[in-house]
């Protein structure tokens, strides 16, 4: 005799609405739903997409929430699934979480790892905008460790792939304005004035009103280095 599927209860469905209808940006209250689906039985009547839903929520609200150690729990349990379900772009998401966590907890090499394998899977699927954000994000972790040369090479590679697509320019401004910034740390300040120049432009084009405020900073330092102080005054001043 066939066995019988379980009747999934109502009340998931109306978990699931309601996540949907919510705000993009995180919640304590989507948060919570996300976690409730996944308690005890009610994640056995979820689909695959269903699952991968809640757990990248719970995952980027324990993130969010400063629960570190939940957060991974979640990346993981979702980077496992991808794995059993052939997905290799469902990762990217997860890792790139597992990669903020371990570089806020300080754990560089486990952030350097999850956020490499992040950008190789992006680019072995040619997922350029991830892959532009993502560059962008391990050069960030290159700077902080002060690989400069290194943070330079992920950089370019991220201000060249987004000059590309004109829906990626404020990726490609904010690449340049990093860009600029390892410039003048490595004191090559006569690159770190021409690349912020053109940072400020692209910023400008696409109406990035908070990045503006990031490369007039980064302008500023760039000014009081090469002993511009007026005008490095002038941009603080902004």
């Amino acid at each position: 005799m066939r066995k019988l599927k379980p009747t999934r209860p109502s009340w998931i469905d109306a978990e699931l609405d309601a996540l949907r209808a919510g705000p993009q940006i995180q919640s304590f209250e989507a948060l919570g739903r996300a976690e409730n689906l996944l308690s005890g039985v009610a994640a056995a009547h979820l689909s695959s997409d269903e699952l991968q839903y809640a757990l990248r929520l719970a995952a980027s609200g324990c993130q969010s929430a400063g629960r570190w150690l939940d957060g991974l729990q979640f990346a993981r349990r979702l980077i496992d699934l991808a794995q059993r379900e052939h997905n290799p772009a469902a990762k990217i998401a997860p890792l790139a979480i597992t990669s903020n966590i371990h570089s806020f907890l300080r754990n560089y090499h486990l952030a350097l790892r999850a956020a490499r394998e992040a950008v190789d899977i992006a680019e072995a699927m040619r997922l350029d905008e991830d892959r532009v954000k993502l560059l962008q994000a391990l050069g960030t972790l290159y700077s902080r460790l002060e690989m400069r040369e290194r943070a330079v090479g992920i950089y370019e590679r991220a201000a060249a792939l987004s000059s590309e697509k004109q829906q990626l320019a404020s990726v490609r401004a904010g690449a340049l304005n990093n860009l600029a910034g390892e410039y003048r740390a490595l004191g090559r300040t006569d690159e770190a004035a021409a690349t912020i120049a053109l940072a400020a432009q692209v910023a400008d084009e696409c109406n990035a009103t908070q990045l503006t405020a990031h490369v007039l900073h980064t302008r500023a330092e760039i000014h009081a280095a090469t002993g511009n102080l007026g005008e490095a005054l002038e941009d603080t001043a902004l």
